[in-house]
């Protein structure tokens, strides 16, 4: 049975349009995924993740997240002002 992560990194961009992906490395970034969704029709969020590169060292993320929201202090659906997050 796969696990949470692998049905998530399987899942199309445009499935989970409503989120985004924070890259931390030298420093972090935020990526809306409906944004992405809209240049990438019928690409996996695993496709995406595979690509990330820092901008400073040009190297691979030290970490990616799956969040609810990009806005830092919004209320999120579950009722956290950070939301949810998930590691990839």
């Amino acid at each position: 049975m796969p696990t949470l992560r692998e049905l998530i990194l399987a899942a199309k961009l445009a499935d989970l349009a409503d989120h985004w992906l924070e890259a931390r490395c030298c420093g972090a970034t935020r990526l809306p995924l409906a944004m992405l969704a809209d240049q990438r029709a019928g690409v996996t969020v695993r496709a995406v993740v595979d690509r990330l590169r820092c901008r400073q060292c040009g190297g691979k993320p030290a970490s990616v997240v799956l969040i609810e929201h990009g806005a830092a202090g919004a209320t999120g659906r579950g009722g956290s002002p950070e939301g949810w997050r998930l590691a990839l």
